[in-house]
Parts: C-alpha cells; structure tokens; sequence
C-alpha cells in the first residue's frame, strides 16, 4: 500500500514563479517513488503538486471546502477530489489523511496548516512528520520557539530543506526510519 504526503504551499503562486515549478517537480518526483499527492486540492504550489504527480502516473487527492466558493475551484490534475464542509473539516482531512508532510512557502493558510501540525505534536494527538522549506519557515518557527510558544526541540522534529530533491530524500529517510521502529 503506498504512502500519502500531505503538501501545504500558497493558492496563489503563479505558473511563472520558480517555486511553482519545484511543486511540479515534487509532485512529480514523489509520484515516481509510488507516494499519493494530497493538498488542498486548488490552484498555486496545491496545483503545481498535483499536475506534477498526475502527469507522473501518481494519485493527486484535493481535500476542498464548501466554504471556499469565492475560488476558481479544484484544480484539474487532481485524481480525485473530496469536498469537505468547512475549514477546519478540511485541515483535518489533510493531517488525518497523511502519512508524513511537506509545508512550501504560503500564506496565511499554510502557515495555518503548520501551526496545526505543531498544536498536535504538543497536545500529543499526532506525530506527523514535517518537512519544510527552510526559507520561510525555518525563521517562524525560530520565533516561535524564541517567544516560547512552541518547545525547542519542535525546531530539531522539523527536517528543513531547500528543494524539492531535498524534500523527497528526507520522506524517504523519515518514513523508512519510522518502519523500521515497527
């Protein structure tokens, strides 16, 4: 049975912006090694993943929101879409559903998305593993920990990374290491 990484990233990044063409190639890249895709299922770095693994042969899962009409709608490289009914539906959808994720530069959302994954790392209702984009996300949390909202070994749980090559070989370390506890 093969794995899901959850990818959080902005809704609003642009085909033309770099970023937008290492989603694609994460999407991609993961698809290859036989992961799911699963994102908020919308345009930006949410449609860049999803082209990348659709275009790969892989499953690209979108987890939308009623709540969410003022958008375009789901992307459409996405194998299939789930519609939840509100916001917080959907964020646990997206961390319930993953074995493991990936948080690329966002927005507020994603930063939301992140927040979450550490909320549940300290009420101790998951351990999902986290990888992230050291540029932005290595800084916030640094200030959360600096600020002593969040315990500092929560810095050293996150593996930050700088592309997406990076990304996908610490999946791969993380999820082997996580089998091999049993």
């Amino acid at each position: 049975m093969s794995q899901t990484i959850v990818i959080f990233g902005s809704s609003s990044l642009l085909v033309s912006n770099p970023t937008y063409q290492e989603g694609i190639l994460l999407g991609a890249m993961l698809a290859k090694q036989g992961f799911r895709i699963l994102s908020g299922g919308y345009d930006g770095i949410m449609g860049a993943v999803s082209q990348g693994a659709a275009e790969a042969g892989g499953q690209a899962i979108g987890i939308t929101s009623k709540t969410f009409d003022f958008r375009a709608g789901p992307n459409p490289w996405l194998t299939k879409q789930i519609e939840a009914e509100g916001t917080i539906d959907r964020l646990k959808a997206l961390i319930g559903g993953a074995d493991a994720a990936i948080a690329m530069p966002g927005n507020i959302g994603t930063l939301n998305e992140v927040i979450m994954v550490l909320t549940l790392w300290k009420t101790q209702e998951s351990s999902l593993p986290m990888i992230a984009w050291r540029d932005p996300f290595y800084r916030v949390i640094d200030n959360l920990v600096q600020l002593e909202l969040i315990p500092a070994e929560f810095q050293s749980r996150v593996l930050f990374v700088d592309n997406s090559a990076q990304a996908l070989e610490g999946i791969k370390k993380v999820l082997w290491f996580l089998r091999s506890l049993g």
